[in-house]
């Protein structure tokens, strides 16, 4: 009898060994605690009930962000979600957050992690990280969803200047005008210069472009990334909202953040017509699978026209009300006649035309053809000026439009 109830005290003493074990590896599971208009939020029970309070309070900050890049992004990516839901975790590590297509702890996505304490640790005024991590991974979700694998040295992830220049228009078009303030202030040239094609070629550029992307059957960048050629199909995508090259632009921000390759622009407007060219196809067209893997030797056989266009001036250190020479040189170097060509200029503030034209169209310009337009200017303030690219459209003999931009110029006058 002794024996057995030794035996019963070991078998109990086991089990609750095993089940201390049990519960000590087992995970704490995070729990549903809160269901937005797009976001259901996940954490843990416990950092739930102790925070809630500063949770709460911005609890409807997700799904406004949401609707904030509905508009300004202009692609509603709950759509293409598998629950037609996007999820939030209150991720239980300190520090960081992230977006992600499947949140593991959770078993469901696409959504967003941001560490628990973001919401109470004080940085630039009231609610600095929670509403900085949140937006900004958002838009990593959206551009995510749309097509995978940004270049990592000037878009997203190693860098992360467009999402970190969205978040911060979110950040003022919702009223938190302390975290924009503190955000502009730690901003790099790479975010700024997203900031300022906003600025410049309207608040629909990245709608503009995104939609062009999808439109096209990307879903992934090819790689590797980073790359010259990636970069440069990236940047081809910007003139289609734009209207310009961006390339010059562009090499310049990228010189003063220390990236060391530069765009080539004629390989940017060759993306870019090749594009064009490649709209009369359908999708799964052999050829734009070639394209989207970052092949143009396609495009450099055809018999097509090819307009260079190069903006030169006779001085570029001249005086007040000194008259200089500007040419545009338009020259076709393709194997086919670029038709209807139209040209379309535009000076710096200031500037005022004392001789010749600058508004040009001609009906043909044969293989190998060039063509020069020269005009004078001058002007009454001292400064440094740039003049904008030149703007040439041109058709093949199938009457697809393409267009070529040319170089800018800088000009000081003292």
């Amino acid at each position: 009898m002794k024996g057995e109830i030794v035996k019963v005290l070991l078998l109990v003493a086991l089990f609750l060994s095993l089940l201390v074990v049990t519960l000590h590896i087992r995970p704490v599971s995070y729990v549903l605690v809160y269901r937005g208009k797009y976001f259901d939020w996940y954490a843990y029970r416990s950092t739930w009930d102790r925070y809630n309070s500063y949770y709460l309070s911005q609890v409807d900050y997700p799904d406004r962000v949401y609707e904030q890049l509905v508009e300004i992004l202009g692609i509603d990516i709950l759509i293409d979600t598998p629950d037609h839901r996007l999820y939030l975790l209150v991720n239980q590590r300190t520090g960081g957050a992230f977006a992600t297509w499947y949140i593991s702890e959770i078993g469901k996505g696409p959504g967003i992690g941001v560490a628990y304490d973001a919401w109470f640790n004080v940085y630039s005024g009231k609610d600095y990280w929670s509403t900085e991590r949140i937006a900004h991974e958002i838009v990593n979700l959206f551009t995510g969803q749309i097509v995978a694998g940004w270049p990592v040295d000037w878009w997203a992830d190693t860098r992360s200047p467009f999402p970190y220049a969205i978040k911060i228009v979110v950040e003022q078009n919702l009223g938190h005008y302390d975290a924009a303030e503190a955000s502009l202030k730690s901003a790099d040239p790479l975010t700024k210069m997203f900031l300022q094609l906003m600025s410049t070629y309207g608040s629909n550029i990245y709608s503009r472009l995104l939609k062009a992307i999808r439109s096209d059957g990307w879903s992934q960048w090819f790689t590797p990334n980073p790359s010259k050629l990636l970069s440069e199909y990236v940047v081809a995508y910007l003139p289609l909202a734009a209207g310009i090259n961006l390339a010059d632009q562009i090499n310049s921000t990228f010189s003063a953040v220390g990236i060391t390759y530069q765009l080539d622009p004629e390989i940017v407007q060759d993306i870019w017509n090749y594009r064009q060219y490649l709209q009369q196809f359908p999708r799964d067209d052999p050829r734009w699978e070639s394209f989207r893997h970052g092949d143009l030797s396609a495009f450099y056989s055809l018999d097509l026209p090819r307009i260079k266009v190069t903006r030169t001036v006779s001085k570029s250190l001249i005086s007040v009300e000194e008259l200089i020479q500007v040419s545009i040189i338009i020259a076709n170097n393709g194997t086919a006649s670029a038709l209807d060509i139209s040209l379309q200029d535009v000076l710096p503030e200031g500037f005022q035309i004392v001789s010749g034209v600058f508004v040009i169209f001609y009906n043909e310009l044969s293989p190998s053809e060039c063509r020069t337009c020269n005009y004078t200017v001058k002007v009454s303030k001292e400064g440094t000026y740039i003049f904008p690219p030149v703007i040439v459209t041109y058709k093949d003999q199938v009457q697809t439009m393409y267009t070529s931009t040319s170089n800018t110029v800088k000009i000081s006058v003292g």
